[in-house]
């Protein structure tokens, strides 16, 4: 740490030990982002590319802010969180060697300069908008529109291998985005003109230079966003004072113990090879596909009929999203050849290890996963484009691929075995796959083709309650089928006081896809008693579908802390676990016919809304009932 600020950044100017003249913040954020992954203003990114499939590109987007959201910043100076960070700041750099009058006045401008980037910092709903943020510019381009930052150079030094040049394309959030990002560098690239000098030559006259304030302001921001970074894998003096903020921003009982450190550590470098090795030695891997094999081609099934009979859909619309539905792949584990020790050498063939030095492991862990992404960035190989899913904690589709990854590690109990009763593998992990069967046509799906090309005749804002003018097409009904459920969710839930107005809006799309995930399990399941009954199970006197249902509830049981539930609402978009739960079951008929609730309990007298798949019909419910002895 002490050594970058004084060899590269010139010294931190809250320590009083740096030289304005040989402070050059261009090459600074070249080397945070290159070498500590340290991204102050904006992030870097190797994402596929959603108008070229099989391919990636680089993309430019917001950089993380230091509170969870950007709403943190516009709270009252005496909030708990804005006290809580301004004294971590204070705290570090005073261990650091700033005076305490310096740290204070320090911490306050670090919070306001954030502040500033928090402003014009997309929103979430804005940055995961597949159509708007498809900004594809070259890096030459990008220098034209956003001129204060050296682009081009900063992409180099990240991927140096990479041929990245001035024709070399980028997606960009937004213009404005970057030139709010670019004017922040302004007033400091005037005061680089004058150089070690101290004056500069204009018209033949010489021309005194004063050092901006910005230019002080930005030394200490990029210095701070290091050891930001790095506080939490330094000294026990410098963790402490990071684990106080920690428990004050998540509400936890105590921080982390080091272990658990250590292990996300490895997680995060070597949780492939870790997840790989681990899938190989799997018992009975090949009857553990297969079951999940099953569930899918089941749900599939039950999936194209619900479209099939859905009158809110053209003819047009029918056809592509049954295409889609139909040619969706479906990859569970690891697959073979990535369980080979020639291609996990491969994968890891830059990363370094030294025994005994855990800091200087933490940069080895940083360069490896760029050129990792460098890599992908190169490769025409399709892995790279749904191969980090594979250490997600639920299924997840991508869309890119049209492909649905089951990682292996939901498939161990409690939550699944291949031997448990269908109605309970269903309730569980049949539920999250048809979460994410889902998504292959919510807000976000509807924009890409079944071979995965972001559509551009799909003009539709994915985050308005109404369409936007574009020119008609036969396509325009799949916002309305999108968007009246979502609209009819949230009066429900506003009559249940699960939140108030900005949480349940917040919300209610993680739970319409919830809802819509347990009906699409829960037809298949019932179906698949047309062809193999289940067994009742000794000292559980329920049908399959209480059995289903207990099954689901279970996968919410955990307790979550008041900061932390408002925090995961924020940036998960879901209730807490229990919210969550609760807000799907009052929307579920299904659930109270299951445990034959009358009339007063609160499950089944609620309003319910049908979503978008129906409810099963009350043959195929009561003839799978007759079937149990």
């Amino acid at each position: 740490m002490r050594g970058f600020s004084s060899s590269v950044s010139g010294g931190w100017a809250v320590l009083r030990n740096w030289n304005q003249n040989t402070f050059d913040h261009q090459n600074v954020l070249k080397k945070l982002h290159a070498t500590y992954r340290v991204e102050p203003f904006f992030s870097i990114r190797v994402v596929p590319d959603d108008k070229n499939p099989g391919s990636t590109i680089v993309k430019i987007g917001p950089a993380k802010l230091s509170l969870p959201d950007k709403s943190y910043y516009t709270r009252s100076p005496d909030d708990p969180m804005v006290l809580a960070f301004e004294r971590f700041v204070e705290d570090t750099v005073r261990e650091f060697g700033a005076s305490g009058p310096d740290a204070k006045a320090f911490a306050e401008n670090m919070f306001h300069l954030e502040k500033r980037i928090a402003m014009f910092t997309p929103d979430l709903q804005d940055s995961e908008n597949p159509v708007t943020t498809y900004n594809r510019i070259s890096l030459k381009s990008l220098k034209t529109i956003a001129g204060s930052v050296p682009w081009l150079e900063i992409v180099r030094e990240v991927y140096p291998d990479a041929e990245v040049s001035q024709t070399t394309p980028v997606l960009i959030v937004s213009k404005q985005y970057v030139q709010d990002v670019s004017q922040l560098f302004y007033a400091n690239d005037q005061h680089k003109k004058c150089g070690h000098r101290g004056y500069v030559i204009e018209d033949g006259k010489v021309v005194k230079c004063e050092l901006h304030p910005h230019f002080r302001a930005l030394n200490n921001f990029l210095m701070w966003k290091l050891a930001e970074a790095m506080v939490p894998f330094l000294s026990s003096h410098f963790r402490a004072i990071y684990d106080l903020y920690a428990v004050a921003v998540s509400g936890a009982r105590k921080p982390f113990e080091r272990w658990e450190v250590c292990a996300n550590v490895l997680e995060q470098n070597f949780g492939f090879a870790v997840g790989a090795l681990s899938w190989d030695r799997t018992l009975n891997r090949e009857e553990i596909i297969n079951t999940v094999e099953e569930m899918f081609h089941r749900m599939r099934k039950e999936f194209i009929r619900h479209v099939e009979d859905n009158d809110l859909l053209s003819d047009e619309m029918k056809a592509r999203n049954i295409e889609k539905i139909e040619t969706m792949k479906l990859i569970v584990g690891y697959p073979e050849r990535m369980v080979q020790s020639e291609y996990l050498n491969a994968m890891y063939e830059k990363m370094t290890v030294q025994r005994g030095a855990f800091y200087r492991n933490i940069l080895y862990g940083a360069y490896f996963r760029r050129m990792t992404e460098q890599q992908a960035l190169r490769s025409t190989d399709q892995d790279y484009v749904w191969r980090d899913v594979l250490l997600a904690d639920q299924p997840s589709y991508v869309h890119q691929s049209n492909v649905l990854v089951v990682p292996p590690h939901v498939l161990r109990a409690p939550f699944f075995n291949r031997k448990f009763p269908r109605s309970f593998n269903y309730g569980s992990v049949g539920t999250l796959i048809g979460k994410a069967m889902m998504s292959a046509l919510d807000e976000i799906g509807v924009h890409y083709s079944p071979d995965g090309l972001l559509d551009p005749i799909l003009k539709i804002d994915v985050n308005a309650s109404v369409i936007d003018d574009f020119e008609p097409s036969p396509l325009r009904a799949t916002s309305n089928h999108l968007v009246v459920p979502r609209e009819c969710l949230r009066k429900a839930f506003m009559e249940l006081e699960l939140g108030n107005a900005n949480e349940v809006a917040r919300a209610v799309n993680c739970s319409s896809v919830d809802i819509a995930g347990v009906r699409l399990a829960l037809r298949a399941l019932e179906a698949s008693f047309e062809d193999a009954d289940e067994p009742p199970q000794p000292g559980l006197p329920y049908f399959p579908q209480g059995i289903f249902f207990l099954s689901y509830s279970q996968m919410f049981c955990g307790e979550v802390r008041e900061n932390q539930e408002e925090i995961d609402l924020i940036s998960s978009r879901c209730f807490s676990p229990k919210t969550r739960l609760r807000a799907a079951l009052t929307q579920l008929d299904e659930f109270g016919d299951a445990f034959e609730c009358d009339g007063g309990d609160w499950s089944s007298s609620t309003r319910k809304q049908q979503g978008r798949l129906s409810s099963p019909s009350e043959k195929r419910l009561t003839d799978s009932q007759s079937k149990r002895p």
